[in-house]
């Protein structure tokens, strides 16, 4: 990933610490706009520039902290605790709410950044399903046409 890039584990919960500087957030506000979050302070704030360094503020902002007390990680996201693994949590702590806004799903890497930014396709086949890969696919071929 880029060094700006939107990354939850990267996020303090509180302040100190190092926090890297990231770029621009966005979020879908309560009138199902689409509203630009600055990840840093802005120009008028005192600490201008400065990362937003705790992930309570983004959220804040974003309407999605709620009163009660959210820890920085649980232990199923930190692969502490595997019995009864529950996949359709969505908000069991703080990076687990900020991994699933879509402006943190949708970062790509350095790689596909760069081809994206030259003007390239780029294209990201399935994980799991090698024969959907063109390569896999061209040497079946080959090994097909050579028995």
């Amino acid at each position: 990933m880029a060094a700006d890039a939107l990354i939850a584990t990267r996020i303090n919960l509180n302040p100190g610490g190092a926090q890297p500087k990231m770029r621009d957030g966005w979020y879908i506000n309560k009138n199902g706009e689409k509203q630009t979050q600055l990840i840093v302070f802005p120009g008028n704030h005192k600490l201008k520039g400065k990362p937003k360094d705790i992930i309570k503020q983004v959220l804040t902002e974003r309407n999605l902290w709620s009163e009660k007390s959210i820890r920085l990680m649980c232990k199923q996201c930190s692969g502490k605790q595997d019995d009864n693994i529950d996949l359709e949590r969505l908000d069991c702590c703080a990076r687990r709410i900020m991994s699933l806004q879509p402006d943190f799903c949708e970062q790509w890497s350095i790689l596909e950044e760069a081809l994206i930014k030259a003007g390239h396709i780029f294209e990201r086949y399935p994980k799991f399903y090698c024969e959907c890969n063109f390569i896999e696919r061209y040497w079946h071929g080959v090994l097909q046409n050579g028995k």
